[in-house]
């Protein structure tokens, strides 16, 4: 359980000041006073210390009241934007498809599933879900993924055959506390699954207010 900040109290508020204050007229702040009061007679030396006192009170007060706001604002921010958590998993690299007429295709496909959740009040979109792999030589590599979930609903293909009609990553609104599933499927380019690190890969969700990188909970 997090620790929570006490309520507003009278006592509270004049112990801080009490603290703050006492620290400005023993800190720094009071030693070009000193140094005056040294080479000033009596009387001046007493409109001196009158004059850090007033000083130091209003840089207590400032202080105390910076402080609050930072907090706020702090607060607000962390309101404003959202904060996507979740990870893939039943992670599958496989050899692509072919072609039709059974001409072959290079590259890899990998397979997953995602799991996203939105821990701030603030809604938001995926609009992209990025791979990163490596290579066995250390060479980087990256592919947009194809992400999407059945909707429920079905449509007829051909035939009286039907398929499920499937909803885009990047038509659910994220809200706060709910976890949304999703299975995806990206193409790397030019390099077989052999020939990859797959203990590398890595996924990015981008929304109109950052990047989230994703951990890999499970890898098949």
């Amino acid at each position: 359980m997090l620790p929570q900040t006490p309520k507003p109290g009278f006592r509270q508020f004049i112990g801080v000041l009490w603290q703050e204050w006492g620290s400005r007229m023993c800190g720094v702040t009071s030693v070009p006073f000193t140094i005056l009061a040294v080479f000033l007679q009596l009387q001046y030396a007493k409109i001196t210390f009158a004059s850090l006192a007033v000083v130091a009170w209003f840089g207590t007060v400032y202080k105390v009241w910076a402080t609050e706001r930072t907090r706020v604002n702090q607060l607000e921010k962390s309101l404003a934007e959202p904060d996507i958590r979740g990870g893939i998993s039943e992670v599958q690299f496989t050899v692509p498809e072919p072609y039709p007429y059974g001409l072959p295709r290079d590259g890899t496909d990998v397979s997953f599933s995602l799991h996203v959740c939105n821990h701030s009040p603030a809604k938001t979109n995926i609009v992209r879900v990025i791979l990163t792999v490596s290579d066995k030589g250390g060479n980087l590599h990256s592919a947009d993924a194809s992400v999407s979930r059945p909707s429920g609903n079905f449509r007829e293909v051909y035939q009286g055959r039907t398929a499920p009609i499937m909803t885009k990553l990047i038509d659910v609104i994220l809200e706060l506390g709910i976890t949304h599933d999703f299975t995806g499927i990206a193409h790397f380019d030019e390099v077989r699954p052999e020939g990859l690190n797959q203990e590398s890969l890595r996924a990015i969700a981008v929304d109109g207010a950052g990047e989230y990188r994703l951990p890999v909970v499970a890898t098949q």
